[in-house]
């Protein structure tokens, strides 16, 4: 294998009109899992996960707000929807594309929040922790504060074990954006590939 170092060229832009899988790792094409919504209507390119309980895995659900177990993000069916910014209703059996089933997929029009002023550059982790359902948000990084000045503040925490205070936030960041992102000042979308859940 070789790979060629390219600077210039056409970029995958967001379409409307156009499916949310793009290109599978090493050329490889999509594989897709039907499942029918629940409880909230949701679109393409929004994130989504599996309901809590016996037969969670059986539907799928738009993932909530700092949801720790992303599963995919939906795909548009355009024999459902006029575009991929169109809801589907909940009980459609619409297409999924599983994560863990399509490590390393480009993605477009993948939907995002607000970033509040954040001008993000390429490769930046995508987190679910971003105040809408369905939709991930620029991962900025933690500071870590002692707001009592003397080692007794959060960051100096003894308390805080494996599993506390956001030590699962890895399982929140289900994908990176692909190209630089500059403040869009409201949701937008993107081009983002999975990571290899």
């Amino acid at each position: 294998m070789s790979s060629t170092l390219k600077s210039t060229g056409d970029k995958i832009d967001c379409n409307n009109l156009r499916k949310i899988f793009v290109q599978g790792a090493y050329n490889q094409g999509a594989v897709y899992t039907w499942r029918e919504i629940i409880t909230t209507a949701m679109h393409a390119g929004e994130i989504f996960s599996y309901p809590t309980g016996a037969g969670g895995e059986d539907n799928f659900l738009i993932a909530p707000d700092e949801c720790i177990s992303p599963v995919g993000v939906l795909e548009w069916d355009e024999g459902q929807t006029a575009g991929v910014s169109t809801d589907y209703a909940t009980g459609d059996d619409v297409p999924g594309i599983l994560f863990h089933w399509n490590p390393g997929a480009l993605c477009q029009s993948v939907q995002c929040a607000d970033q509040v002023g954040d001008v993000a550059d390429a490769g930046k982790l995508l987190s679910t922790s971003s105040g809408v359902a369905g939709s991930l948000k620029i991962l900025t990084e933690v500071a870590l504060v002692d707001p009592a000045g003397a080692g007794t503040g959060e960051a100096f925490n003894s308390g805080v074990t494996w599993g506390d205070m956001g030590s699962l936030h890895h399982n929140r960041t289900p994908m990176r954006q692909a190209y630089y992102q500059a403040d869009a000042s409201a949701a937008y979308t993107v081009v983002a590939w999975i990571l290899n859940m």
